[in-house]
């Protein structure tokens, strides 16, 4: 059976460089043990007879492909894998969702399977159901990657299942916001709060979820 294409969305920073870790002043750095997970996520998604490819959305897009990979070789991951898995940068240097967005439409086919890795969730409309939102003190864990896995799995399920899938994350990510950040004023933190379950509600029963998450409407 032919291999298929998968492409993995990744930010750096909260998902490869965990928070709170020093920064060399000479060359930027990545976290060994978050491109290890990387390393097999990479793995386990060849086993299960994916292709993966890599698409940097992130801050570090300043340092192009090229950078970029050089950065990844000393941090651990193949050169194998490097030289053929890197698909270039999105079109920003800032991440979100909208820049996955326009890369999925310029160069991927509806219902191609993805997945993002990001540790900010800006503008992620439905792509929820396909976000592993990473802890950016932790970065990529071994937990991220059997969620990840688990999301490649399913790719093909029916649409029921990934508004499912969005609506369980936003639910989380609003229990998130209203216990882990004192440092919002009520007003901010109500406001996020609200706008993900807005965003619920609308996986739940927008006749476009599918265009707005990249899927196929049979799927």
């Amino acid at each position: 059976m032919e291999s298929k294409n998968l492409y993995i969305f990744a930010d750096v920073d909260g998902v490869f460089k965990k928070y709170g870790t020093r920064y060399n002043d000479e060359r930027q750095e990545v976290d060994e043990d978050c491109v290890a997970n990387l390393q097999l996520l990479i793995d386990r998604l060849t086993q299960s007879n994916f292709k993966p490819y890599i698409v940097f959305n992130s801050a570090w897009n300043i340092y192009k492909p090229g950078g970029l990979m050089r950065i990844f070789l000393r941090g651990g991951l193949s050169r194998e894998f490097l030289r053929r898995g890197i698909r270039g940068c999105t079109d920003v240097c800032s991440g979100g969702g909208r820049p996955v967005m326009r890369w999925l439409v310029k160069h991927a086919k509806v219902g191609d399977p993805y997945i993002i890795l990001d540790d900010e969730v800006v503008d992620y409309d439905m792509l929820w159901c396909r976000l592993i939102h990473t802890n950016r003190f932790h970065g990529l864990t071994r937990e991220d990657v059997d969620r990840a896995c688990e999301m490649a799995a399913n790719h093909d399920k029916p649409l029921n299942h990934h508004r499912g899938v969005a609506v369980k994350a936003l639910v989380k990510e609003a229990r998130r916001i209203m216990k882990e950040t004192p440092w919002l004023n009520d007003e901010r933190r109500f406001a996020g709060v609200a706008h993900n379950f807005e965003l619920a509600q609308q996986a739940l029963n927008a006749t476009d979820f599918a265009a707005r998450a990249f899927l196929r409407e049979d799927v």
